[in-house]
């Protein structure tokens, strides 16, 4: 039915937003007011944006979480590393009880 995740238009995560808006889904896209305002992100009926404020990524790995079902990771870069990191760290701390998944493609 949805995703919420990470806007991005290319790559793993580009073809993963596509393929669930052209199955009619949803896409909900987390990102930091930073990008934001580089990227020129456009909200649809189907892709809505929710911007994460502060000094750091904390907020948005907060709203990442926030409601999920399950956490999918698909490869990336430095952030995704970091993002799985932390999550796997509130899951070793009992702050959330919800599968982590990771694919490799």
């Amino acid at each position: 039915e949805g995703l919420q995740e990470s806007p991005a238009k290319k790559g793993c995560i580009g073809s993963l937003n596509q393929g669930i808006i052209d199955g009619d889904g949803r896409v909900v896209g987390v990102m930091h007011e930073f990008w934001a305002s580089v990227d020129g992100w456009v909200e649809t009926d189907k892709r809505k944006i929710q911007i994460a404020r502060g000094e750091g990524l904390q907020e948005r790995k907060k709203m990442l979480v926030d409601g999920a079902d399950a956490i999918v990771v698909l490869p990336g870069g430095v952030g995704t590393f970091d993002e799985l990191w932390e999550i796997a760290c509130e899951k070793c701390r009992l702050k959330i009880d919800i599968p982590i998944v990771c694919v490799n493609v």
